[in-house]
């Protein structure tokens, strides 16, 4: 129990030293960074899909693009431009087309689904 709490304050104090130390705003710049490598890997933000193999190549391509783009002599904030646009046309690409009925049927309207119509009690296959 005594060996127990010696571990534990010395865990507390030295925590507190090193959050002190690293500051709110370290390692925010590669937030977008690993964003996007999840992103274009091709694993899914809304869950279900993806692994460590997806990430890595999506982690291999985010860091050829931004060498690529060092390289070049491309400023900091064209860079995030160019990655932000890489990760939202990334979304755009792995979304699941038949899951958006806004864009193919109309609430009872003109090319509406065809069981929108019925109502709720209404079985199928009765009159």
């Amino acid at each position: 129990m005594r060996r127990t709490r010696k571990w534990q304050r010395r865990d507390t104090t030295q925590s507190r030293l090193f959050r002190g130390a690293a500051g709110p705003t370290l390692g925010s710049e590669l937030l977008l960074n690993s964003l996007a490598a999840i992103v274009v890997g091709g694993t899914s933000l809304s869950g279900g899909e993806g692994g460590v193999h997806r990430t890595l190549l999506g982690v291999l391509i985010i860091t050829l693009l931004d060498n690529g783009l060092k390289l070049m002599g491309v400023g900091e904030y064209v860079q995030m431009v160019v990655k932000g646009a890489v990760v939202i046309s990334a979304v755009l690409v792995s979304q699941d087309r038949t899951k958006l009925s806004i864009a193919k049927y109309t609430a009872r309207g003109v090319g509406a689904h065809p069981q929108a119509s019925r109502s709720v009690r209404e079985k199928p296959g009765s009159i």
